[in-house]
C-alpha cells in the first residue's frame, strides 16, 4: 500500500499528524511508502514516525517531492527511535 499526501499550509504540523495516523493501528496498518508533496512535510513525516519507533526506510519509505538542500540532512541521519 502507498500513501500520497498533498498540502503545503503547516507543512510540519500536517506531516506529523500523517504520521500519527499511519501509526494509529500498529504495523499491521503502516503502508509499505509514503509520498508527501513537499519536503517540508516529509520532516514533518520523519519526525512523527521516528517519534513512534517506525524505522525509515526500514519499516515505511518515504519520498519528498520538491528537492530541498535541507532533505539531505533528514536522509543523512539513520537514528530511529
Amino acid at each position: 500500500m502507498l500513501l500520497a499526501v498533498a498540502g503545503w499550509l503547516l507543512a510540519v504540523p500536517l506531516g506529523l499528524a500523517v504520521a500519527g495516523a499511519l501509526c494509529a493501528d500498529g504495523p499491521e496498518g503502516r503502508p509499505d511508502g509514503v509520498f508527501v508533496a513537499n519536503d517540508i512535510m516529509a520532516f514533518g513525516v520523519i519526525d512523527g514516525l521516528r517519534r513512534a519507533g517506525v524505522a525509515i526506510p526500514g519499516d515505511t519509505s518515504l519520498v519528498g517531492f520538491d528537492d530541498l538542500p535541507q532533505a539531505r540532512w533528514m536522509a543523512s541521519s539513520k537514528a530511529a527511535c
